[in-house]
């Protein structure tokens, strides 16, 4: 026991553990802990948080270090800002809502739908525009996944987008 003395400045303590004793060495993270961006909407495609709607940058999907990889277990949180993100084409206007239907990530605009496919766990990504017609979504919190399909709401009325990526 170290006895409490308030009335010496210094205080000494010498332990019988060596160095090596103390625990395993620190190994340094693959990519950057960084805090999650500003968003408007999250949502999550396997262990992967996503998140679109940065009013500074309107056209970027953000998206985490995937949970329970590697050396990144229990890291859902930390977004690597230099790799993990993807642009999406300004055509269409800011991005409107997120939804994933099946393995894909469907990223809504006013006008406009793009999707993103691959393994977005492993920076393995594609994004491609889905033909709809100019029919976007106007409001988030109307994509649902029903039986398959997602439904969301445009500007002339409510739509379907199937598995096949058709609305």
């Amino acid at each position: 026991e170290i006895p409490n003395n308030s009335f010496t400045a210094t205080q000494t303590y010498s332990d019988n553990a060596a160095d090596s004793a103390l625990g395993g060495e620190y190994i340094a993270p693959v990519k950057a802990h960084n805090l999650p961006p500003t968003a408007k909407y999250s949502i999550t495609i396997g262990n992967v948080l996503v998140l679109a709607g940065n009013t500074t940058s309107p056209n970027i999907v953000y998206y985490s270090t995937a949970l329970g990889t590697g050396v990144q277990t229990g890291a859902a949180e930390y977004f690597p800002s230099s790799t993990n993100q993807v642009q999406i084409p300004s055509r269409g206007g800011a991005i409107t809502g997120l939804g994933v239907l099946g393995q894909n990530l469907y990223v809504f605009k006013n006008n406009n739908i793009f999707v993103i496919t691959g393994n977005i766990a492993l920076d393995q990504i594609r994004v491609d525009e889905v033909p709809s017609g100019g029919k976007g979504c106007i409001a988030h919190a109307t994509i649902q996944e029903i039986n398959g399909a997602l439904i969301y709401l445009s500007y002339d009325g409510i739509y379907r987008l199937a598995e096949n990526g058709v609305p």
